[in-house]
């Protein structure tokens, strides 16, 4: 049957360009959500299914489960290009699904040419009616504990059906519309004075694993939020509340809150035990030496158990840091530093993944009065936006010649050469 998806695909009103395999398979979303941004907060709007962390479009058809979607009431389907007419952009940013043969297919490299909009009778209906009952900052550590009512971590809330139709629910906040205003009003909603950072991805699955969030099922609950300067009170800002949203698990919400206090931070207090220049040969052997990736120990109050390796990306690195930190390692000045793409000739990319070798440090910042590295600012074990194509390397220099260990070529002299079958 799939032998005909092309086929199908065309007359049902969508494009399909099949790839070598042809490869069309089954898909199974796990929830709905409506977006219209000229009806906000209704049960009507393009149809999303949410399949593996991320929203789809579905094709109109007749097999499609609108009647399960709007919760057995009366439901009109039709074309959200007929509705949207000037967000055709918007809606094309999201893969589309169809049904077939009672089963959701997805076929890659294609694309539908029409959309599927519904919208749920809003009449007499059993639908829930969500309020925000709570909510806490959830860290889940290296052992897979859970750690609650810390003063940072991914924000879960939980939800009330007023209605009294469903039980609580819990799950995540998406970053759309959030500030700092808003993540102050947070942090007070939950005890502490205001919110020292906030963000999303990357570090909001330092907090929670995205495979966790995925294996639990945890939904995103909130989206658009958006707080007045006036509001003095997290509840009075204006989101939506399990209405629909055009969120990715990337997009959720994390904070540190503080209460003013010196112990705020939970986290571990890393600081940098050791640095080396690497160069590895390929027997994977330090050939030691001035130059090499820059590959630091890292531990928590001199606990060498948890020491952990790890590489210095060089967001904010400049002569001046690399200057200190050859200094720090018992040379004079930096002859030369940088990144990529000399960094693989010292460490190969599958060497660190081999031996899932961390990014330790990121942002080190160095004024021009700093006389060692150690008291330059850095962020240890903190997170980071880098990508070891950003891994530091340093070619140190005592100010002897013998620094470089790599041989110094230089021409000499030149001849044309001519062996006849003798070899003379």
């Amino acid at each position: 049957m799939r032998i005909l998806i092309g086929l199908v695909l065309v007359l049902l009103g969508c494009t399909h360009a099949e790839d070598d395999e042809g490869r069309c398979y089954q898909v199974y979303p796990k929830r709905w959500h409506f977006l219209d941004p000229n009806q906000p907060g209704e049960r009507a709007g393009l149809l999303l299914a949410e399949i593996d962390g991320d929203l789809y479009t579905v094709l109109p058809g007749g097999e499609n489960p609108y009647k399960e979607i709007c919760n057995g009431t009366d439901y009109i389907a039709s074309k959200a290009e007929e509705h949207l007419p000037d967000h055709d952009e918007k809606i094309q940013q999201f893969p589309c699904f169809f049904y077939e043969d009672g089963a959701a297919w997805y076929c890659k490299n294609s694309s539908c040419l029409a959309h599927a909009y519904l919208m749920c009778d809003q009449g007499d209906t059993t639908d829930p009616d969500w309020e925000v009952a709570g909510g806490t900052l959830l860290w889940v550590d290296d052992s897979g504990e859970a750690k609650h009512d810390t003063p940072e971590g991914l924000l879960l809330v939980y939800l009330n059906d007023r209605n009294g139709y469903e039980e609580m629910i819990g799950g995540t906040v998406c970053d759309d519309g959030f500030d700092d205003h808003a993540a102050n009003l947070v942090c007070q909603r939950l005890g502490y004075k205001h919110a020292a950072d906030w963000g999303s991805e990357p570090q909001n699955q330092r907090y929670v694993p995205y495979s966790a969030l995925e294996e639990h099922d945890i939904p995103i609950l909130i989206d658009n939020v958006r707080c007045s300067n006036e509001t003095t009170n997290i509840m009075e800002c204006e989101a939506d509340v399990a209405k629909g949203h055009d969120c990715s698990i990337s997009e959720n919400l994390w904070l540190k809150c503080s209460s003013g206090d010196d112990d705020d931070d939970t986290e571990p207090e890393w600081e940098i035990e050791n640095a080396f220049l690497v160069w590895l040969d390929e027997n994977e052997e330090d050939r030691e030496g001035p130059e090499g990736l820059l590959v630091v120990h890292v531990a928590v109050n001199n606990d060498y158990e948890q020491m952990k390796v790890g590489t210095v990306c060089d967001n904010g690195f400049n002569d001046h840091a690399a200057n200190l930190a050859c200094q720090k390692l018992g040379y004079r000045y930096a002859a030369d530093w940088g990144s990529e793409p000399r960094n693989r000739e010292f460490i190969p990319l599958s060497v660190l993944e081999k031996y899932n070798v961390t990014i330790a440090v990121d942002d080190v910042r160095c004024s021009n009065g700093t006389t060692d590295i150690l008291e330059c600012e850095a962020k240890i074990m903190e997170g980071h936006d880098c990508s070891h194509s950003e891994d530091l390397w340093l070619k140190c220099s005592s100010g002897d010649d013998d620094d470089d260990k790599k041989p110094d070529w230089e021409l000499i002299d030149a001849n044309l050469i001519w062996m006849n079958e003798y070899e003379e």
